[in-house]
């Protein structure tokens, strides 16, 4: 239940994407002039600074809101911090392993086959998702290494 929850979270931007591209692709006799696309543009405008947002926070801190919240990481192969180009590329994928956003049967697949459970994304781009253990120490156990506090 967390775990869709997360995916969910993770998944919010794209939705809205994959809800623009059906409304300009779908029905091509449709002809949008740029007074109507003009309410669009804050709109792409958030979604590319949410987008940039979400990847610079896995290269940078390997969490997203979703993954924070589920206690997952992502990382590179080596456990080091994946960086914003590796970030990139793996969300850049994320349309490989679910085409279009219709079907996860791509990306499940190789899940299934791999041994770390990657997706294609995590697979092109060296990085896992690992549980995220807690790094920092309680305020009792600094206490209890330096008493001279």
């Amino acid at each position: 239940m967390i775990a869709r929850i997360c995916w969910i979270i993770s998944q919010s931007g794209a939705n809205t994407i994959v809800f623009l591209v059906k409304l300009a692709f779908v029905n091509p006799q449709i002809v949008f002039p740029l007074s109507t696309l003009a309410p669009l543009i804050p709109a792409f405008v958030w979604i590319g600074v949410a987008s940039l947002g979400f990847v610079g926070a896995t290269g940078l801190r390997g969490v997203t809101p979703g993954r924070w919240i589920c206690r997952i990481r992502v990382v590179r192969t080596t456990l080091r911090p994946c960086g914003v180009a590796r970030a990139l590329h793996r969300e850049l994928l994320l349309w490989f392993d679910i085409p279009l956003l219709i079907t996860a049967i791509p990306g499940v697949l190789c899940q299934l086959v791999t041994v770390n459970r990657q997706r294609i994304g995590d697979r092109l781009a060296d990085t896992i998702v690992i549980e995220a253990f807690e790094t920092t120490t309680s305020r009792g156990a600094d206490l209890e290494s330096n008493p001279a506090n």
